[in-house]
């Protein structure tokens, strides 16, 4: 493995890595950390202020008044504007968008959602196969990862929350979601009856979508995330970071990276145009 490279994958390193892995080098070979985007603080503040709620409704059954939660996700908001470098939009406009798509989840998504977990790591092992002589006891066969699950309800459900300019397109983020349910599965023996990511787009009227996977992870699923769990443990391990990003065109990774000042291939496309 790449020298100075951490042993165990995690749901967001493997989306990263998917994405581009050369952006996936500088942050975790190199350990650049790069300030964070005024979308990004609102993604995290409304997500605190969801997980503000479900961890006292562990215990309640009953959500926090409307402005508790509110009052966490400003706060997050505002301590994390303290990071940002580059004002891509109004952070006050930003901020009163996350507000109103934190009031949408309040008032459509936390009622009727009673949470068993919130915010809880699992780690296990992906494997394809087990290695000959294996005692299947003292197991050390696949590739170890990390998933810290969001939510998963008293129904067994399995749930990521988003934020989002714009609608989600089919199947974005269900992958991460299902490493979740397995990870589940893995520590409580139990399935997961479904995957369900909860997206709030900032559009002019604040919308609520919800994307639902309609059943546990199937053998199919199970495949196709072991495939990419192994193509990027051995690209890692072999120290392949491409920049595919440069590849995607306007509009793709390379639209909103962090890492664009110090990519040799950005530069290069930059210099081209």
């Amino acid at each position: 493995m790449a020298e100075g490279v951490e042993d165990v994958l995690s749901a967001s390193s493997l989306k990263s890595f998917r994405r581009c892995p050369q952006q996936w080098y500088f942050s975790h070979v190199e350990k650049i950390r790069m300030p964070p985007s005024i979308k990004q603080v609102l993604g995290i503040s409304v997500h605190w202020g969801a997980e503000v709620n479900y961890r006292q409704k562990l215990e309640t059954r009953v959500d926090e008044p409307e402005d508790v939660v509110l009052d966490a996700y400003s706060t997050v908001y505002d301590a994390g504007m303290v990071e940002v470098e580059k004002h891509d939009e109004d952070p006050g406009k930003a901020k009163d968008q996350g507000a109103q798509l934190m009031s949408l989840y309040h008032h459509t998504v936390a009622p009727p959602t009673q949470p068993l977990w919130v915010e809880r790591q699992t780690t296990f092992r992906v494997i394809s196969e087990h290695a000959e002589g294996c005692d299947r006891v003292a197991c050390g066969c696949g590739v170890p990862f990390s998933a810290t699950i969001d939510l998963v309800d008293e129904a067994r459900q399995v749930r990521d929350t988003k934020t989002a300019a714009r609608s989600p397109s089919g199947g974005q983020h269900l992958m991460q979601v299902a490493a979740g349910a397995i990870g589940f599965e893995a520590e409580t023996g139990e399935r997961a009856t479904d995957l369900i990511v909860d997206t709030l787009v900032r559009t002019k009227q604040p919308k609520y979508v919800q994307e639902r996977w309609g059943g546990s992870v199937d053998k199919p699923m199970r495949k196709v995330f072991a495939q990419q769990v192994n193509v990027a443990s051995t690209m890692i391990q072999q120290g392949l970071f491409p920049a595919s990003g440069a590849e995607a065109g306007p509009g793709g990774p390379c639209s909103w990276c962090g890492y664009k000042p110090i990519c040799p291939v950005w530069r290069k496309r930059a210099e081209k145009a």
